[in-house]
């Protein structure tokens, strides 16, 4: 599983916190991690780049 999250610190804890998971940083830098359940690989969790820009849904005034 490969998860993007704008606030990676509040993922982990919430992730860390239902299913369980910890997480180990890799040679991709602190925006990047390896999400593991009992030392086993499980997911890829990291935040987008900041230069990056991607669309998102919001609160607009969509008429």
């Amino acid at each position: 599983m490969s998860l993007m999250a704008c606030d990676l610190g509040t993922a982990q804890r919430f992730y860390g916190a239902v299913v369980g998971w910890s997480y180990r940083r890799t040679r991709l830098g602190a925006a990047f991690s390896v999400a593991e359940l009992d030392r086993v690989p499980v997911a890829g969790i990291g935040a987008p780049a900041a230069d990056l820009a991607v669309p998102a849904a919001g609160g607009g005034d969509a008429r």
